[in-house]
C-alpha cells in the first residue's frame, strides 16, 4: 500500500475481507484525502504513520478486529495522539473494533470534523474536556464503551451538535 503514487486522493476497499494489519508505509500517500477500509478483517493497531497524512478528510475504519490502539503507555497513546494532526479531518469513523484506553486531549484539535463515531469499542476514562473545542461537530457517538465520571461542562461549547450518543457507558452526573 505504501508504494502506490504519492499523487493518490482516495484509497476504499470496503467489504473487501481483507484481512491482516494496516501497513506502516500508509503514511507514506501524502495526497491522501479519503482512506476508508471498513468492514473487513483488519487486525491489530493503527500505525502511527497516519498522523503523516495531513491533507486527509475522510478516515473511515469502522467494523474491523482492531485492538490496542489507545493505552495507559505513551506509545500507545501517540497512536491516537498523531490523529490530532490531521487538522483538516471532518469525518472519522473507528466504530465497532476492539479499541481502548483513554481518549487522549488530542482528539480536541480536530476543529473541522462534523462526524466522529467512536462507538462499540472498549474507551475507558473519562470524556477529555477538549472535545468541547469541536464546535463543528454534528454527530458524535461514543455509545457502548466503558466511559466513565461526568459530561465534562465544555460540551455546551459544541453548538454545532445535533446528535450525541453516550448510552451504554457508565457515565454519572448531571448534563451541562
Amino acid at each position: 500500500m505504501g508504494n502506490l503514487s504519492t499523487s493518490l486522493t482516495s484509497f476504499s476497499a470496503n467489504n473487501c475481507k481483507i484481512k491482516g494489519r494496516i501497513p506502516n508505509g500508509v503514511g507514506n500517500l501524502s495526497s491522501l484525502l479519503i482512506l476508508e477500509i471498513c468492514r473487513n478483517n483488519l487486525a491489530g493497531s493503527i500505525p502511527t504513520s497516519i498522523g503523516n497524512l495531513r491533507n486527509l478528510q475522510s478516515f473511515d475504519l469502522s467494523e474491523n478486529t482492531l485492538i490496542g490502539f489507545i493505552g495507559d503507555s505513551l506509545c500507545k497513546l501517540q497512536r491516537l495522539a498523531s490523529l490530532g494532526n490531521l487538522k483538516d479531518l471532518v469525518v472519522l469513523d473507528l466504530s465497532s473494533n476492539n479499541l481502548g484506553g483513554s481518549l487522549p486531549p488530542k482528539i480536541g484539535n480536530l476543529k473541522v470534523a462534523t462526524l466522529m463515531d467512536l462507538s462499540m469499542n472498549q474507551f475507558s476514562n473519562g470524556i477529555p474536556r477538549e472535545i468541547g473545542g469541536l464546535q463543528n461537530l454534528v454527530h458524535l457517538s461514543l455509545r457502548r464503551n466503558k466511559l466513565q465520571g461526568s459530561i465534562p461542562n465544555s460540551m455546551s461549547n459544541m453548538v454545532g451538535l445535533e446528535f450525541l450518543d453516550l448510552s451504554h457507558n457508565n457515565i454519572s452526573g448531571i448534563i451541562p
